[in-house]
């Protein structure tokens, strides 16, 4: 089980915040936007950094896909200057 944690958590660590995680997680997987976000929209306004993730994000990201929570809510600039 050690082994397991050590192998899980340098993924998410690292240089970068929680939009940097999230696209490391999809690119590991072949993952695109609408196989982790519902609304397209929404996922490319996040995912550009124009919206902040939103707690139901933030739990379906934790609990569904397993990563790191501690990641998900570090606080990150959007391009409008808010910092979630």
């Amino acid at each position: 089980m050690a082994a397991l944690a050590d192998n899980y958590e340098p993924r998410f660590a690292g240089e970068g915040d929680a939009i940097d995680a999230i696209q490391r997680f999809m690119d590991e997987r072949g993952l695109k936007w609408k196989d982790l976000f519902p609304a397209k929209s929404r996922a490319s306004e996040r995912m550009r950094r124009k919206r902040p993730l939103s707690i139901a994000t933030i739990r379906k990201l934790y609990f569904e896909h397993g990563i790191p929570a501690e990641v998900l809510i570090s606080p990150y600039r959007t391009t409008e200057g808010e910092t979630p």
